[in-house]
């Protein structure tokens, strides 16, 4: 239990851990991140510096003498009610020694600048007076493309949005895709670049896949580049071998698993209709014993959601990272009428899900994965990278803005520079939230940024409106941010002063 005399922050260490790999999915995630209010890192406080508390700060209590304090300009931080005190002196620009004078002696003076150097660094407090309001705005140092292995694939899922033709990248459109994406990286003056290998299932390309690695290491050494892959599969084919050379190439792994086998196979099939369930489990477990940790990307629908519970307390058990993602509508699921519900389905279903979540909370950051395109990490104008730092290339070397559009190409490998062909048009396929008419007074925008741009523009016919799930993320989200100051009480480093 926290000393209520003390002043207390309480903030995760693996902050900027979304940006690296933990929000890993079976989409491009909103890893562009807004530029931090960094204010306080590194200064020396002085007497003479005039402190305000930032404006676009809200507070979520958890009870027990703690609040969540988060916004779009700071990382969510718990502080103890005294922290909270401390922290709303400063709605008015104040200087340090304006603190009462029984606070000082209470505190002592030397707590208070280490306190007030605290706040600064988190950005809870700004060192300078405020001046318009700040709007998110995405920056990354990350490139991250899609490579579409393949169309095969042995499940039929309900939701899946391709043909299933029998293509498959060759070798030599695989080799010149990444001498294109290497080269298009160093031109733009991107330091990493993450790979993700996806069909179809990927891992009937496996061959193709680690002759892609072997390339890509090569070409990113020479030119100092960090090269990060995973491979998204639907977990069925994960044989010994595979796993062996999966691990010693240092390849991460996604496996989609939507339920225990009751509720997973209902909507991952195999093609002659028999369950996937069973087997994915078991090779779940398998990749563990291979030392493998194994993110797993769980697909919501109204046919699964009732599951999720159970799901989540088998994920929990084998401390897994994992991501729920919301159903996207697409032109091949139009027949599968049970996969489009009432909202209200999904918002119990995730509640529950959540309860679970808090019983047994785990040690990651819970706020890139747990509630669909949003990302309560970082502010941000845009729900994902498509048009801007991401990019998908098909089994032809077409280059197209998602892959869930590859018939919808920008161009080529041929044509050279690959993020100047996705973002010539690229602000029309993903416009920013701030554009966004009905979500501009919405508070939740920097943290959903409207949805995905591409099933919002299959519905409504126009990406410059709000999600259909916005009902959805704005009733969630002040749960999930609830569940991660209880992680952070838990888990987070602790800044007694």
């Amino acid at each position: 239990m926290m000393e209520s005399c003390k002043l207390i922050v309480l903030s995760d260490p693996d902050y900027n851990a979304v940006e690296t790999g933990q929000c890993d999915c079976d989409c491009d995630c909103a890893c562009s991140v807004l530029e931090q209010n960094t204010a306080g890192n590194g200064i020396a406080w002085s007497p003479t510096i005039q402190m305000q508390k930032n404006d676009a700060m809200a507070f979520l209590s958890l009870g027990d003498g703690h609040t969540l304090a988060y916004g779009p300009q700071h990382p969510s931080v718990v502080l103890n009610d005294e922290s909270v005190k401390l922290l709303n002196f400063f709605s008015k620009p104040s200087l340090l020694m304006d603190v009462p004078a029984a606070w000082q002696e209470q505190w002592g003076v030397a707590t208070l600048q280490a306190a007030a150097v605290k706040l600064l660094a988190f950005g809870l407090l700004e060192n300078k007076l405020p001046t318009e309001n700040q709007t998110a705005t995405d920056t990354t140092k990350l490139l991250t493309v899609w490579l579409h292995l393949t169309d095969s694939c042995n499940l039929r899922c309900s939701y899946c949005y391709l043909a299933h033709d029998p293509v498959k990248m060759s070798l030599d459109v695989g080799y010149q895709a990444i001498a294109s994406i290497i080269s298009t990286a160093v031109q733009h003056g991107y330091p990493r670049i993450k790979l993700k290998y996806a069909g179809g299932e990927s891992l009937i390309a496996f061959d193709l896949i680690c002759k892609l690695h072997t390339k890509a290491q090569r070409l990113s050494r020479t030119h100092g580049l960090e090269v990060s892959e995973i491979v998204l599969s639907n977990g069925t084919l994960l044989i010994p071998d595979r796993l062996t050379r999966l691990r010693d190439m240092n390849i991460q792994l996604m496996v989609s698993l939507d339920g225990l086998p009751l509720f997973h196979d209902r909507q991952r099939k195999f093609r002659n209709g028999k369950g996937s369930g069973e087997l994915v489990l078991k090779n779940i477990d398998r990749a563990l014993q291979y030392g493998i940790r194994p993110n797993i990307s769980i697909t919501v629908t109204p046919v699964n959601v009732a599951g999720l519970p159970d799901l989540l307390d088998w994920v929990l058990d084998r401390e897994l990272p994992f991501s729920l993602n919301f159903f996207r509508e697409n032109e091949r699921s139009k027949s599968q009428q049970d996969l489009i519900g009432e909202n209200e389905v999904i918002v119990d279903g995730m509640q529950r899900a959540y309860q679970v979540i808090e019983n047994r909370l785990p040690r990651h950051m819970l706020l890139g994965g747990i509630l669909d395109r949003t990302n309560l990490v970082h502010a941000h104008q845009h729900p994902c990278g498509a048009g801007r730092d991401y990019l998908a290339i098909g089994p032809n070397g077409k280059v197209s803005y998602c892959q869930m559009d590859l018939d919808q190409s920008v161009g080529t490998i041929s044509d050279g520079d690959l993020v100047e062909l996705v973002r010539r048009n690229g602000s029309i396929f993903n416009p920013a939230v701030d554009s966004k008419e009905n979500c501009k007074l919405c508070n939740w925008r920097y943290w959903c940024a409207g949805g995905c741009p591409l099933t919002t523009k299959r519905i409504h016919g126009t990406a410059l409106t709000s999600s259909t799930n916005c009902s959805i993320y704005s009733k969630l989200m002040p749960e999930a941010l609830r569940l991660e100051g209880m992680r952070l009480l838990k888990f987070g480093k602790n800044f007694v002063l």
